[in-house]
């Protein structure tokens, strides 16, 4: 692997972390407002993604980088509060650089 490649992979696993980050953290929120299922925040926080952050002159660099990193990182969280639910594993946690990821 060479040094393009290495940055390009750490872009993405950082995107990641932020969409996961972002995602566990608008659900978390709404959780709070209403009992609403796993799949129709997860939605709605895709929405808010889409439609309002990556548009933001702070964030336009996600639009450089892989869609699919983004829908695995969601993905990722739906499937952490299934665990959760089901009692395989505590309350998903944020992610971080220190985490592994």
């Amino acid at each position: 692997m060479n040094n393009n490649e290495a940055t390009l992979m750490a872009k993405h696993v950082g995107f990641w972390r932020v969409v996961f980050n972002f995602g566990l953290s608008l659900r978390t929120q709404i959780y709070g407002e209403g009992k609403l299922s796993d799949s129709k925040v997860l939605n709605e926080v895709k929405k808010v993604l889409t439609n309002h952050v990556k548009k933001q002159p702070k964030f336009v660099w996600m639009n450089q980088l892989s869609s699919r990193v983004y829908q695995n990182a969601l993905i990722d969280l739906k499937d952490a509060f299934s665990r959760y639910r089901s009692g395989k594993a505590g309350y998903p946690k944020f992610a971080s650089r220190r985490g592994g990821i």
